[in-house]
């Protein structure tokens, strides 16, 4: 009993940022009893034709834009925020001016754009009349000296942004990612809880898991109307019923349903603390199965050729991030190869 309340209280210390002095790994918690036999497997899945082209065009677009931030994510980021001079206590540069003016840039002074910035916000307020001035003064993109212009850099930035989320939103919604988990459901037939990344992707698992046999899967996220009663008529159903619990971030912690044993994501980030709360969703011992076995299986599209180019892909960058230090990892390249560890497992 200590050891399990040791684990569980490691859980909470993480979900909260706290430091933890100590922690038991899934390994140990086998060995000494306090969670039941546990198996991690790595599915990947493949884009269509369609999908490899607009990822491999966005994740260039991405990389082109990313080269003038350095790589350096939080300046990108902090690029795409309103040009104007910022006010720390004094008057400073904005980002994009800061970036531009270490590039070479030697255009208006931080002064005038000041007296801009104010001209501006006078008009704002509706107490001076005239046209609004760019505060750090025209850009002519065909003027060599503007080459570095903070405008330029902001408009990158904002393309680097949009760049990186159209790419994220190829990744979460690849349209073999749903038809690969409905396979997995029909070969393994157990409570399962299923990990998304968005409300439609649960949404859209549920509606096509529920053609083979209605209200076998239940949407869990926040837009569910009567959410707590869709989980406790899934947490008191029984699992021979093979009931699915569809969500994306609501039963990333704080439920216990001790006779899931199959938890599948396919959709996160590299998160590691997230991670690790998925994976305790389904290792619980459960008093009733005392020989359980849990299997958590993570579809990720993997990286690809296209015209004899390697595109790498975030997806499993993201995973083998999160999956840092676990040593129970095994990864496979087909659905039947996975069938078949499985089902030995399962003997």
């Amino acid at each position: 009993l200590l050891l399990f309340l040791k684990v569980s209280a490691c859980f909470f210390l993480a979900s909260k940022d706290i430091k933890i002095a100590d922690t038991v790994t899934i390994s140990e918690g086998i060995r000494l009893g306090i969670v039941p036999s546990f198996f991690m497997y790595n599915l990947p899945v493949l884009f269509t034709d369609e999908e490899k082209i607009k990822y491999r065009r966005f994740d260039k677009l991405y990389d082109s834009c990313f080269k003038l931030f350095d790589y350096n994510f939080n300046l990108a980021k902090e690029c795409t925020t309103k040009i104007s001079p910022r006010w720390k206590g004094y008057w400073m540069d904005s980002p994009q001016a800061k970036l531009a003016r270490e590039r070479g840039w030697d255009g208006c002074t931080l002064q005038q754009a000041i007296i801009n910035y104010s001209h501006n916000k006078k008009i704002e307020a509706g107490t001076a009349q005239g046209k609004k001035l760019p505060v750090y003064g025209k850009y002519d993109k065909l003027n060599e000296a503007d080459k570095f212009h903070p405008e330029y850099i902001r408009r990158m930035a904002n393309i680097w942004m949009i760049a990186m989320q159209r790419r994220k939103w190829l990744i979460e919604q690849a349209d073999n990612k749903i038809p690969t988990t409905v396979q997995l459901l029909s070969l393994i037939r157990r409570k399962t809880i299923v990990f998304s990344s968005t409300q439609k992707m649960a949404s859209d698992l549920s509606t096509e898991v529920n053609k083979e046999k209605p209200e076998r899967c239940f949407t869990y996220h926040t837009k569910v109307k009567r959410k707590q009663d869709v989980l406790e008529l899934f947490t008191k159903s029984n699992p021979d019923e093979n009931w699915i619990l569809s969500t994306v971030k609501a039963a990333d912690e704080g439920i216990d349903i001790k006779d899931a044993s199959l938890g599948i994501q396919q959709g996160y980030n590299s998160n590691s603390r997230i991670y690790t709360q998925r994976i305790g969703r389904i290792l619980r011992i459960d008093e009733l199965n005392p020989n359980k076995i849990t299997l958590f299986i993570n579809l990720y599209v993997d990286d690809y050729l296209l015209y004899g180019e390697l595109v790498k892909s975030q997806e499993k960058k993201w995973l083998m991030k999160a999956q840092q230090g676990q040593l129970n990892v095994k990864w496979f390249d087909t659905v039947e190869e996975l069938k078949e560890e499985i089902y030995e497992q399962l003997q």
